[in-house]
C-alpha cells in the first residue's frame, strides 16, 4: 500500500495519465447502460414457489400486461367507440404487442332459436340509448368482462395488452404513449397502466434524480467541505477520485450487462459517501502535520495512514461483500457492484491523491478556524465522557432504548408503487382506475391435478366456483376469473337464459361440447392444453406486503380446510414472490448486517491482536444503526429495497471512523505514558477529518430531501442522521471504550523481532511463549538510546523498570569524592530497576548505555492495564518479578 502511494508521488503526470486514460475508456460504454426496473430483481432467486410460477406462465402464458383505460360520460357513443376502435387496431400491429383483449375483440355468445353467434361485443357501435343499455347489459353479465374491462357505469373501458415475452417493455410503453397521446382531448381520461408503466415511471425518476438531483448534492458536498477543510483543494480532490471510480463502476456494469435499478442506482452516492472519507483523512493528515515540506507531508501521510486506508477499504468492502449473498437479485447486484466500486474507489485514491498533491502541494498551513472548531467541540464530547460517564452512559442507553422501542413499528414493504409520492401522476392513475374496475394486482391460484382432463369435469369446476366465492366473501379482493366462468356463462347462453346469471351445467358431457365452441385463446389463460392444470386469476388492489402476506394466508387456509384432495394448489404470481422477497427481506437485513459485524470484527481483532478490541471497534458503530432503524420506525419508513441499505452504509462509515480513530489512538499510546492523554492528542488529531466528512455528507445527502422520489428522500434524511450518529460515536462512545484496552497491532507483532539470547537471558520472559513475550514488550514502550546516555541515575526515584533488549550497558556508582567505580556490565535480556521501582526507593546506581541500545520500559500503570487485559499474561509477569525481586534480597542478605 505505501509503495504503491509513494509510486504515484514519485511519476504522479505518468499516474493522472493512466487514470486519465482508464477513465475514458470505461466513459466509452456508458452510453450501454441502462435502466431497467423488473419485478423479477425484487424476487428470490430460489424461491419454492418460483418454480410454480413459472411453469404457470408456460401454461398460461405471460403475466405482464398493460391496460389501456379510457373513460367518457359519452364512450360508447359512434365517434369515441370508432376512435377505440382505430387505437385497437394499431395497438395490435405495434411491436412487442402479442395480444389485445377488448369489447372490440372478445367473443360474444348469443343464441337464438338454435342459432349461435359469436361477434365481438363492440362489432359495431350502439346507435341509440337502447343499444348501449343492451351492450352495457350483455358486458355486465359476462364475469370476464365485468369490473374487468367494463365499468358497470359503462363510461369506462379498458383494453388488456399483453406484452410478448422477447419485447423490451420500456420500448413499448414509450410506443404505446405515442399512440394515445394525440387522443387524450378526444376523452375525459385516457392512460395506459401497469407493472410496465410503473417500472418505466421509477426508471425516469431515477434518471432525473442523476441528472439533476445528485449534482445538486455534491455541489453541497463541495462547498461545505472546502468550507469546514479551508481551501477548495480539499474538495476538490474526493470528488475528483470519486468521480473516477463512479466512472470506472458504472462502466463495468454496463460491459457486463447489469443495469442501473433502485439498488444500483445508490453505488454511485455510495462511492462518494464512503470514499470521501479515506481522501479526507489522508488530506487532512497531509496540511495539518506537513511543517512547511510538501514532500515531508506527502510522506508523512502515506506513512501514517498508508496501511489504515487500506484495512478500512477491506472491511467495508467485505462487509458489503456480505449483502450479495442475499437471494435476492437487486441485492446481489447491489452487493457485488458496491464492493467492486469500492475496490476502485481504494486504487483510484491510492493513486490519484498522493499523484496530485505531489503536483498541485498547495499550502501546507491550515487556514480558517474550522478545524479549531471541530477540535473543541470534539474535546468538549471526549471531556463529557471522561468526567462524566454515568451521565453519558446513561444519555446513550436512554438513546438506544428509544430507539429499540419504535423498532417493533418498521413495516416491511417490497411494493414498487411505494417509489412515488402519493400526487405522483401513476399513483393518481391507479386510483382513477380502480375508482371503476377492479384493481390493478393480481396473483394466481393454481390448481394442478396432474390428470388429463380433470377441469373437464362439473364437479372440479364446482370446486373452483367453490374458492371464487371464498374470495368473493372475504371481501378482501375485487375479482376472480376462471375456466368455471366461461362454461357458466356459455351455458345459460345456449340454454337461452337471459335473465338468469350465468350458472355451470349438470353434465360433464356439455362441458366437452362447449369446449368445442370456445376457441384455444379464449381458455388459455385459465386452462392448461391438456385439461390437467387450472389458474384462478384473482385480481385485488392491496399494494402494502404486509397486508398481502394477512390477506394470502386466509386464502391458504381455507385451500387446506376446505378444497377437495387432488387438486394441489399453489398461490403463485409477481406479487405473491415479491411479497415473500417482502418477508426475506427482513431477516436478509438482519443477516448482512451480523456478516458485517462479523467481518469487522474478525478483521479488526487479527489486526490489533485482541478479540476485545474488534468487539470495541463494532459497539460504537452499532449505535448509527440503532438510530436509523428507531427514526424509521418513528417515521413510519418501511424497509424496503432502498432504505435496507442504509444500515450497510452506516456501518461502512462508521467503521471508517472507528479504525482511524482505533489506528490513530494505537500510534500515540506508543509515546504518551497517560491513556487519556493519548486520547486527546487523538481527538485532536481525528476531529478535523470525521467532522468534516461527516457535516459535508449529512449536508450532501440532506439535498436528497428535494427528490419527487420517496426511496431517495428516505435514503437522503436517513443517511444524513446516519452521518450525525457515526459523529457522536466517534467521539463519546469509541474514547469511553478505548480508554479501557490496550491496543497491540498485528504489524507491531510481526515486525518485533526477538534475538535467542534475549529469550535465554531475561529473567522475567521466563516460562512464555514467543506471542506472549512479544504482547508483553509490546504493552510496554520500546525507547532507543545512543551510546553514553545515562537512563537511570543516581539518588532520583524510581517510576519505571527496565529490560535490556538490545545493546550493552554499565552500571556505576559515585562516592562522596564523585568517584566513578563501575559495578555491573548489562546484555540482553537484563532487568534494570526494578527495586526502585516496587519498593519506591531512591535509585541505589547510575545506568548508562555503552552502544546504541533498545530497552522495554515498564511503569506500574502498564502492569496493572496487563493485569486487567491479560491476566494469564500478568500472573506470569508477576512470578518472574518475584523471582527476581527473591533472588535480589538473597543475593543482598547472603542467605
Amino acid at each position: 500500500m505505501n509503495s504503491l502511494m509513494l509510486f504515484a508521488a514519485r511519476w504522479p503526470k505518468s499516474v493522472l495519465a493512466l487514470l486519465l486514460l482508464l477513465s475514458l475508456m470505461a466513459a466509452t460504454q456508458l452510453p450501454e447502460l441502462r435502466f431497467r426496473v423488473s419485478a423479477e430483481g425484487m424476487m428470490l432467486e430460489q424461491d419454492s414457489a418460483r418454480a410454480m410460477y413459472d411453469r404457470s406462465r408456460q401454461l398460461f402464458g405471460e403475466d405482464e400486461t398493460l391496460l389501456l383505460f379510457a373513460r367518457d360520460a359519452r364512450l360508447l357513443e359512434p365517434e369515441r367507440v370508432e376512435k377505440l376502435r382505430a387505437l385497437e387496431a394499431r395497438l395490435v400491429a405495434l411491436q412487442g404487442v402479442s395480444r389485445v383483449s377488448s369489447l372490440f375483440s372478445l367473443q360474444h355468445f348469443r343464441s337464438s332459436d338454435g342459432v349461435i353467434s359469436n361477434a365481438a361485443y363492440l362489432a359495431q357501435a350502439p346507435e341509440n340509448a337502447d343499444q348501449r343499455q343492451a351492450l352495457l347489459r350483455e358486458s355486465l353479465r359476462n364475469p370476464q368482462l365485468a369490473e374487468v374491462l367494463v365499468s358497470a357505469d359503462g363510461q369506462a373501458l379498458a383494453f388488456s395488452i399483453a406484452i410478448d415475452p422477447k419485447a423490451d417493455a420500456d420500448a413499448l410503453v414509450e410506443r404505446i404513449e405515442r399512440e394515445i397521446s394525440p387522443l387524450r382531448g378526444s376523452f375525459e381520461q385516457l392512460f395506459q397502466i401497469g407493472s410496465a408503466v410503473v417500472s418505466h415511471g421509477i426508471q425516469e425518476q431515477i434518471k432525473q434524480d442523476q441528472q439533476q438531483i445528485l449534482p445538486l448534492s455534491l455541489a453541497v458536498l463541495i462547498i461545505t467541505m472546502a468550507l469546514s477543510m479551508g481551501r477548495f483543494n480539499a474538495a476538490l480532490i474526493p470528488i475528483l477520485t470519486a468521480g473516477v471510480s463512479v466512472i470506472w463502476t458504472l462502466g463495468l456494469m454496463a460491459l457486463s450487462g447489469t443495469p442501473l435499478n433502485v439498488m444500483t442506482a445508490i453505488v454511485p452516492a455510495l462511492l462518494v459517501i464512503i470514499g470521501s472519507t479515506e481522501d479526507i483523512h489522508l488530506l487532512a493528515e497531509y496540511y495539518q502535520h506537513g511543517r512547511g515540506n510538501p514532500k515531508r507531508a506527502l510522506v508523512r501521510m502515506v506513512r501514517v495512514l498508508g496501511m489504515t486506508v487500506l484495512l478500512t477499504f477491506a472491511t467495508t468492502a467485505f462487509g458489503f461483500l456480505s449483502i450479495a449473498t442475499s437471494p435476492i437479485l437487486l441485492l446481489q447486484q447491489f452487493g457485488w457492484f458496491a464492493s467492486l466500486g469500492l475496490l476502485l474507489n481504494f486504487l483510484v485514491t491510492s493513486l490519484l491523491v498522493p499523484a496530485w498533491l505531489s503536483l498541485f502541494p498547495g499550502r501546507l498551513k491550515p487556514r480558517g478556524s474550522g478545524g479549531l472548531l471541530h477540535q473543541r467541540i470534539a474535546l468538549a464530547l471526549l471531556h463529557a465522557a471522561q468526567h462524566r460517564p454515568r451521565l453519558v452512559n446513561a444519555g446513550i442507553i436512554l438513546l438506544v432504548l428509544g430507539s429499540l422501542a419504535f423498532i417493533p413499528r418498521i413495516g416491511v414493504n417490497n411494493d414498487p408503487l411505494a417509489y412515488f409520492r402519493e400526487d405522483a401522476q401513476i399513483p393518481q392513475q391507479i386510483d382513477e382506475l380502480e375508482r371503476h374496475l377492479a384493481g390493478m394486482q393480481s396473483f394466481s391460484i393454481v390448481l394442478d391435478a396432474q390428470i388429463e382432463g380433470t377441469f373437464l369435469q362439473v364437479r372440479y369446476l364446482e370446486e373452483i366456483q367453490r374458492l371464487q366465492q371464498f374470495l368473493a366473501e372475504t371481501g378482501l379482493f375485487d375479482k376472480s376469473l376462471s375456466f368455471a366462468d366461461s362454461i357458466a356463462l356459455m351455458h345459460v347462453v345456449m340454454e337461452e337464459d337471459d335473465e338468469a346469471e350465468p350458472y355451470l351445467p349438470d353434465q360433464d358431457a356439455y362441458v366437452k361440447d362447449y369446449m368445442k365452441l370456445l376457441s384455444k385463446k379464449d381458455v388459455a389463460n385459465y386452462l392448461s392444453a391438456d385439461q390437467g392444470t387450472a389458474r384462478i386469476l384473482v385480481r385485488h388492489r392491496i399494494t402494502a406486503s404486509q397486508e398481502l402476506k394477512v390477506a394470502l394466508q386466509q386464502v391458504q387456509a381455507w385451500l387446506d380446510a376446505e378444497l377437495a384432495p387432488g387438486l394441489n394448489p399453489v398461490i403463485t404470481g409477481e406479487s405473491v414472490l415479491t411479497q415473500r422477497a417482502a418477508d426475506h427481506m427482513a431477516s436478509g437485513q438482519a443477516l448482512s448486517l451480523l456478516l458485517m459485524v462479523l467481518v469487522i470484527w474478525g478483521v479488526i481483532s487479527a489486526v490489533f491482536v485482541n478479540l476485545k478490541a474488534g468487539l470495541l471497534a463494532v459497539i460504537p458503530n452499532r449505535l448509527p444503526v440503532f438510530l436509523l432503524f428507531g427514526a424509521m420506525g418513528l417515521l413510519q419508513i418501511p424497509l424496503n429495497t432502498s432504505t435496507a441499505m442504509v444500515a450497510a452504509i452506516a456501518l461502512g462509515i462508521s467503521i471508517d471512523d472507528t479504525m482511524h480513530f482505533m489506528v490513530r489512538y494505537h500510534q500515540n499510546s506508543q509515546h504518551q505514558a497517560d491513556a487519556f492523554a493519548a486520547l486527546r492528542l487523538t481527538v485532536m488529531e481525528e476531529a478535523p477529518p470525521i467532522f468534516t466528512t461527516s457535516l459535508a455528507l449529512a449536508a450532501g445527502f440532506s439535498v436528497l430531501a428535494l427528490s419527487s422520489f420517496p426511496p431517495v428522500v428516505h435514503f437522503g434524511l436517513l443517511s444524513a442522521l446516519v452521518m450525525l450518529g457515526a459523529l457522536l460515536a466517534s467521539f463519546l462512545v469509541t474514547p469511553i471504550l478505548l480508554s479501557r484496552v490496550h491496543l497491540l497491532s498485528l504489524k507491531d507483532m510481526l515486525g518485533l523481532r526477538l534475538g535467542r539470547r534475549l529469550c535465554e537471558r531475561c529473567a522475567l520472559l521466563q516460562g512464555m511463549r514467543p506471542w506472549e513475550m512479544k504482547k508483553l514488550i509490546l504493552s510496554g514502550e520500546v525507547r532507543e538510546f545512543p551510546a553514553g546516555t545515562r537512563f537511570i541515575t543516581q539518588g532520583e526515584e524510581g517510576e519505571e523498570m527496565y529490560v535490556l533488549l538490545e545493546g550493552e550497558a554499565e552500571v556505576w556508582i559515585t562516592n562522596d569524592a564523585y568517584a566513578h567505580h563501575s559495578i555491573a556490565h548489562l546484555l540482553s535480556g537484563d532487568v534494570i530497576g526494578e527495586v526502585a521501582l516496587i519498593a519506591r526507593t531512591p535509585r541505589m546506581a547510575n545506568v548508562t548505555t555503552r552502544q546504541p541500545s533498545r530497552l522495554l520500559v515498564l511503569r506500574w500503570e502498564d502492569m496493572k492495564r496487563m493485569g486487567r487485559l491479560y491476566p494469564y499474561l500478568a500472573s506470569k509477569l508477576f512470578h518472574n518479578l518475584s523471582s527476581i525481586l527473591g533472588a535480589r534480597l538473597a543475593s543482598a542478605t547472603g542467605a
